[in-house]
């Protein structure tokens, strides 16, 4: 047996809860967008940093990895 349910129209407390929860789901969507668009606009690209670095002294990750393989071939 199910449970049958009578259809209303909605009263001022469904419409005020209604919208309280809306309210704070856009709230927290809200905050977790501005969260991800400011750390995605404070990165810095690496070039900046290996130009503020002294040209780039030191290898990066890349080429050490790439150094240590023809290392090992030769």
């Amino acid at each position: 047996m199910s449970p049958l349910y009578r259809r209303t129209s909605p009263g001022k407390r469904e419409n005020v809860g209604a919208a309280l929860v809306a309210a704070g789901l856009a709230l927290g969507v809200a905050s977790v967008s501005f969260y991800l668009v400011r750390i995605f606009l404070a990165r810095e690209p690496l070039e900046t940093l290996r130009k503020a670095d002294g040209g780039g002294a030191r290898p990066g990750i890349g080429e050490a990895v790439a150094a240590e393989a023809e290392g090992d071939r030769g």
